[in-house]
């Protein structure tokens, strides 16, 4: 569970893979709309308003299938005098509550719905092999990060996506149409509403995601910017509140924090092939001159806050400094066969210049121990900036983000963690708090 973020947890494609081409472009919409649908079907079995919407449908497509509308669509041989139909029981409901009664809108409601059952029926096979076609866990278009799609697999998906939507979008028509036509008064104005909310909640599930997809790929401040702002936007609607939005929402704050500590100081909260794609003030590696290092650019041989792939290509020319220096010393200092010359001895006798070995000495000292006084400064550099109390702290906040997205975990216990990494050198986003409060409040309500 703890440990580094990776690809897959991450989610969306860094800029490494995404140069514009549309086989990735294909993938990271396919992970955006798959989101969407999780985030959303999360919503449809938690949020009380949507069940709400799910239950009545059910309960009217139920009385629309086991009961006939009226005495006239039954053949006449099988007519009863006491046959219940739709018709009936509406009436009923009339007589007894009148005519905007729930009870009686529902039969009202069933009628219209058995009238379209047919178109229902068909666009509800439609919508469920689409959905599955795209989002199952045996979906033709599950792609891995480095698995390109082929042309006709991208234009399968997009025909698929394209007809996904127009289906989804006629059934909830048909459905919605079915339900609240020839309806009025107060109980058409709360389902009417519910639906409403049902819209821009849901428009809202697919801000949350792009704005992932974006701060996720783009990395960047103005994208944390548009994750903030719909925070925001968030916590002033309660009706919106539900526990693993929140979570989602939670996971995604913190990881704009923990960018922020990559960014400056690299520790290695990601995977490799990640954070080489954050651009950090020490991102590009650029060598110092060997006997100068302070001249050129930036000394940032001796800093540890360089990427993955940068630090992988310091360890290379240090490596490599250090094996030329060895071997020079190996010339000049070693005893040679058994008369006890040096390598650097046999080649003077033979007649080279000795002056060349009295300039390879000194660079030989120099090629060995510059690399072991990069690795000092490089500590001491360390301590100076806190860094190794520093990257103790963002592990500490990795680990709360882990918890958080675990949705196993005390809210209470978390912003009293926070709070004191806070009071640290860490910035901890605020909208972070009245998020984890939600929580704390949900969780309360549940205990009693």
């Amino acid at each position: 569970m703890y440990g580094q973020i990776d690809l897959e947890e991450w989610g969306f494609i860094p800029r490494k893979y995404r140069e514009y081409d549309a086989a990735k472009d294909c993938r990271s919409e396919w992970l955006k709309d798959k989101t969407v649908e999780r985030l959303k079907s999360v919503a449809q079995e938690n949020h009380p308003i949507l069940l709400r919407i799910r239950d009545r449908e059910r309960e009217i497509e139920r009385l629309a299938s086991s009961l006939p509308a009226s005495e006239e669509d039954i053949p006449e041989e099988e007519r009863r005098p006491a046959l219940v139909t739709l018709s009936s029981l509406r009436r009923e409901a009339i007589e007894e509550h009148g005519h905007d009664s729930e009870q009686a809108q529902k039969y009202q409601a069933a009628i219209n719905w058995q009238e379209n059952a047919d178109e229902i029926k068909k666009l509800q096979k439609e919508y469920s092999v689409l959905h599955h076609s795209l989002f199952s866990w045996g979906s033709e278009f599950r792609w891995s990060v480095y698995q390109k799609p082929t042309e006709e697999e991208i234009r399968s998906y997009n025909l698929k996506r394209q007809e996904y939507f127009s289906a989804e979008s006629a059934l909830r028509w048909a459905i919605q149409s079915a339900v609240t036509k020839g309806m009025w008064g107060e109980w058409y104005e709360k389902w009417d509403k519910d639906y409403d909310f049902r819209t821009d909640f849901e428009e809202f599930l697919s801000d949350i995601t792009f704005a992932r997809r974006s701060f996720r790929e783009g990395l960047g401040e103005e994208s944390g910017q548009e994750k903030r702002d719909l925070v925001q936007k968030y916590l002033d609607n309660p009706l919106w509140h539900l526990t693993q939005i929140t979570n989602f929402l939670l996971s995604d704050l913190i990881d704009f924090d923990l960018i922020n500590l990559e960014v400056t100081f690299y520790f290695g909260l990601f995977a490799p092939n990640i954070s080489n794609e954050i651009d950090g003030l020490h991102s590009d590696y650029y060598p110092g001159c060997l006997f100068f290092p302070y001249s050129f650019p930036a000394f940032k041989d001796e800093t540890p806050c360089l990427a993955p792939k940068a630090k992988k290509a310091r360890r290379k020319r240090r490596l490599k400094q250090f094996g030329i220096g060895a071997a020079l010393g190996f010339i000049l200092l070693v005893p040679f066969i058994e008369e006890g010359q040096t390598i650097s001895d046999v080649w003077i006798n033979q007649g080279a210049p000795s002056w060349i070995f009295e300039i390879l000495g000194p660079l030989a000292v120099l090629l060995v121990l510059f690399p072991i006084g990069q690795i000092v400064f490089e500590y001491i550099n360390k301590r100076k900036i806190k860094y190794n109390s520093i990257r103790s702290q963002a592990n500490d906040l990795l680990n709360i983000r882990w918890d958080i997205s675990s949705e196993t975990y005390d809210a209470k216990t978390c912003i009293e963690r926070l709070k004191r990494l806070d009071e640290q050198d860490l910035h901890i986003s605020s909208l972070v708090y009245p998020l984890l409060e939600l929580q704390k409040i949900s969780s309360d309500i549940t205990e009693r």
